[in-house]
């Protein structure tokens, strides 16, 4: 046998999926663009995600032996966007160019798009107790912020900030059906209260923020950029923890269709407070 006929058919097809990969790379080096650079550039915010997502997925592993590559086709998005959100809070507050904090983000994205097809286990085990679950979960997505961060302290210790994320996350969940499933109403609660402060800090953005650029305040406007990503930073940690506990419980039917309306709603906001200036500007 030759060495072609060896090869299986799902390896030749990861190979094919691997010079793609390659072949993406030069073509955003083609067009001027480095994406090493940019890789390299959030070493904190890419080995933050690469950590965060090896350690959900070997506690999925052991504890309810779900394959490593369902777990990422889940989580590779929302944990993308909240080292992206760790990272833009900081090089806010340095005038550093923020552009290059969105990497996790792109990279979230992408794992979750290359595990699209896993199929999640119809019946869970769990090998522990299930009282671990929130524990580990929680120590995890705290942990992103000592992992991503310079300035760890700082962000956890905004009050005004966790009042807002808990108050939208708060006001959701109650006002649902109580007959319906907890981890159902923790998603769609999560979910929506991250709409909803995005939608707020919006508002508060243009009516304060701005009025800092006007008044050349330029360290009042850092700050409160960096306040307004805190309050979604937290509201992107509930929504993890409830999509993580809804993975726990085997209840993935609605999260592909959550995961792509946080990404509607994270991109909203991005674009409209870090607009890059457009040929009409000029």
């Amino acid at each position: 046998m030759d060495l072609h006929s060896k090869i299986k058919p799902q390896t030749k097809s990861y190979l094919l999926g691997i010079l793609f990969v390659v072949a993406l790379f030069g073509g955003l080096i083609g067009v001027g663009v480095d994406p090493f650079w940019l890789l390299i550039h959030n070493e904190s915010g890419m080995v933050g995600l690469i950590l965060s997502l090896a350690l959900i997925s070997l506690y999925f592993r052991y504890q309810y032996e779900v394959a490593a590559g369902v777990v990422l086709k889940y989580t590779g998005m929302p944990l993308g966007f909240i080292f992206s959100t760790i990272l833009a809070i900081d090089l806010i507050q340095e005038d550093a160019s923020f552009i290059v904090s969105l990497s996790p983000a792109v990279v979230g994205a992408i794992v979750s798009a290359l595990f699209l097809d896993r199929e999640f286990p119809k019946v869970l085990v769990p090998r522990w107790s299930r009282n671990w679950d929130f524990l580990v979960f929680g120590l995890i997505t705290i942990g992103c912020v000592f992992v991503g961060s310079v300035q760890p302290l700082w962000i956890l210790a905004q009050p005004f900030a966790w009042i807002v994320a808990i108050s939208c996350v708060g006001m959701v969940f109650f006002f649902l059906r109580r007959e319906r499933e907890l981890d159902t109403k923790l998603l769609e609660a999560s979910l929506y209260g991250l709409l909803i402060c995005v939608a707020i800090l919006l508002l508060v953005y243009m009516s304060l923020v701005l009025a800092f650029c006007d008044n050349c305040n330029l360290e009042q406007q850092r700050q409160g950029g960096a306040g307004i990503f805190c309050h979604i930073l937290f509201s992107l940690f509930f929504y993890l923890i409830a999509l993580l506990n809804s993975l726990a419980k085997g209840n993935t039917e609605k999260l592909i269709r959550s995961n792509w309306h946080l990404a509607e709603g994270y991109v909203f906001i991005i674009f409209i407070i870090f607009a890059p200036q457009s040929l009409v500007s000029f």
